[in-house]
């Protein structure tokens, strides 16, 4: 049976707004990667006129944990707000209504005023491929996040009552991360649903994190979680030069273990930072607070004029830092600006 306490308290006050300070930094952290994405490959049309070995490993190791410990944050405060507030989502029907809100019309909107138009500039894409990626959403660019998510709410409402027993919860989980790795294999990603199936796993380890408190974990220090992390991440690169069907399988299983150590890790990681400093007091990440989702929503296509205006002109490491800095000032702009009227706080799905 599922604990129930009236909230909020102190102590469960201060772990919400450390999984508020999570979500910023995991925010920066995003757009961190896709600062420096452009050195891994295929990432853009364009190609690096430098390229940069450092930025492209530190690339796809933001990109092995910043998204699954967003999620499984999500899945942290689902069950916090559900189950121990008291006060969230009483039926399907408003969870539905709720996150469609939340999701669906930012999705819709910022792709039909932003992602699709910058995107035909770059990729000169059809009408059919158009269709394919943003009104099926098989590669929507950044916003697949949107529509994963607004699937694992889906997914994850009618399963929870199984998702709180064991062993019976950690086979569904198991066994949705496998439909995922399948349905990606042989169909086509309609929606996001494979994807949201995979994601699933993470949204529930967050969940199943409150559920139980897991205390003893935050006694791991920072830098043995960073530490093992790197190691496992590292190791899996390393693996990747070497042919062979059973070092491709071990391989494979070693990628996703990382996947789910780096979210764990880096929740944990910021949970404890979050504790040692009064980061509310800061008026940057406050900002960052009110601003991250439209921040995320508009960030990309900023990051690809200034690829394509700073390629071959800079080093890599400076051209890096100048997208990072370009998209983080150009997006905020933009978050204020849509922010100061309702009916455009509504289209990004902010109340």
């Amino acid at each position: 049976m599922r604990e129930k306490f009236v909230c909020p308290n102190t102590e469960q006050q201060q772990e919400l707004n450390n999984c508020n300070f999570a979500k910023i930094i995991l925010m920066l952290l995003v757009v961190l990667y896709h600062s420096m994405a452009f050195w891994t490959e295929n990432w853009f049309c364009d190609i690096p006129a430098f390229q940069s070995t450092v930025l492209s490993f530190a690339a796809k190791w933001l990109n092995s944990f910043h998204i699954y410990t967003f999620t499984l944050i999500s899945g942290y405060i689902f069950y916090y707000l559900q189950y121990e507030c008291k006060k969230n989502y009483k039926t399907y029907g408003t969870l539905i209504r709720s996150k469609l809100r939340r999701l669906i019309v930012p999705y819709i909107f910022v792709s039909i005023v932003w992602v699709v138009p910058i995107s035909a500039y770059f990729y000169h894409s059809t009408i059919k491929e158009m269709i394919f990626q943003y009104v099926l959403a098989i590669a929507p660019s950044q916003l697949w996040f949107l529509f994963m998510l607004f699937d694992v709410f889906l997914l994850f409402y009618p399963l929870s009552s199984v998702i709180d027993r064991e062993p019976e919860g950690l086979l569904v989980i198991f066994g949705g991360y496998m439909i995922g790795i399948l349905g990606e294999k042989f169909f086509p990603n309609i929606f996001q649903i494979w994807t949201s199936f995979r994601y699933l796993a993470y949204f529930a380890m967050g969940y199943k994190l409150r559920q139980h408190k897991s205390s003893w974990l935050r006694k791991i220090p920072i830098w043995v979680w960073l530490f093992c992390d790197v190691s496992i991440f590292s190791i899996t690169q390393i693996l990747m030069e070497y042919d062979g069907a059973f070092i491709k399988l071990i391989n494979f299983a070693l990628r996703n273990f990382a996947n789910l150590w780096g979210a764990i890790a880096f929740f944990f990681i910021l949970q404890s930072v979050a504790e040692h400093i009064s980061w509310n007091r800061c008026r940057v990440l406050l900002a960052l607070q009110r601003t991250s989702m439209p921040i995320y929503l508009f960030h990309q296509q900023i990051i690809y004029f200034v690829i394509r205006f700073l390629n071959g002109r800079v080093h890599p490491m400076l051209h890096m830092l100048i997208n990072f800095g370009v998209s983080i000032s150009a997006s905020f702009l933009i978050a204020s600006l849509l922010l100061k009227y309702k009916a455009t706080k509504f289209l990004i799905g902010e109340k």
